[in-house]
């Protein structure tokens, strides 16, 4: 059960690598807000992506939009060889290979960008460009995602207010099932949050 590997994972993980992705995806996008916030979390990925959540965890309650402590930006190949060659012992064999396979790691203070609203809220000093990255803001409208939410007692789809475990990944009541399910969902000592 991918809530009670997350529930011992958060506390023992080092860091959250997000790779590759939209986080468009529920549940599994609430993985990078679910984590507590003292975990680093760094974004592998040819675009800065946020997780289009309309609610925050109790671990992580943070109000800022910043969900990552470092954005490595371009095509995820690249950027994992590069991490790779940066890890190993240096030698001038190991940076002329770096260098001919064109991974060149490239701070964002060399940038020239006319319009900065692609970094979404994240501080430039934590971006880091590989080739492959998408720095431009697309004129497409973003895709919205709707937050469709199923009562874990009953399985149908809420409308109305939904009652979320503080503690638990991903379990959620409707207001008919809350009455009795809160009170037996872990022997009733997680605490259930209100939300419309």
């Amino acid at each position: 059960d991918v809530g009670r590997r997350l529930q011992t994972d958060s506390q023992t993980a080092d860091a959250l690598i997000v790779m590759g992705t939209s986080l468009s995806v529920a549940p599994m996008s609430k993985v990078v807000e679910y984590l507590p916030s003292h975990i680093p979390r760094i974004l592998i990925n040819r675009n800065i992506v946020h997780a289009s959540t309309q609610r925050q965890h109790i671990n992580n309650p943070t109000t800022s939009s910043q969900l990552f402590h470092a954005c490595l930006l371009g095509n995820c190949d690249d950027v994992v060889k590069a991490l790779e060659q940066g890890m190993k012992p240096n030698n001038d064999d190991q940076t002329k290979s770096t260098e001919k396979n064109g991974i060149h790691r490239q701070g964002m203070k060399g940038l020239v960008v006319n319009d900065e609203a692609w970094l979404k809220n994240q501080p430039k000093e934590s971006v880091l460009l590989f080739p492959g990255a998408s720095v431009s803001i697309s004129h497409e409208p973003e895709s919205h995602q709707t937050l469709v939410v199923h009562c874990d007692e009953c399985q149908n789809q809420i409308e109305g207010s939904i009652f979320c475990c503080k503690t638990c990944f991903d379990y959620d009541l409707c207001s008919t099932c809350f009455p009795k399910a809160s009170l037996t969902h872990a022997n009733g000592k997680h605490e259930f949050l209100e939300e419309s």
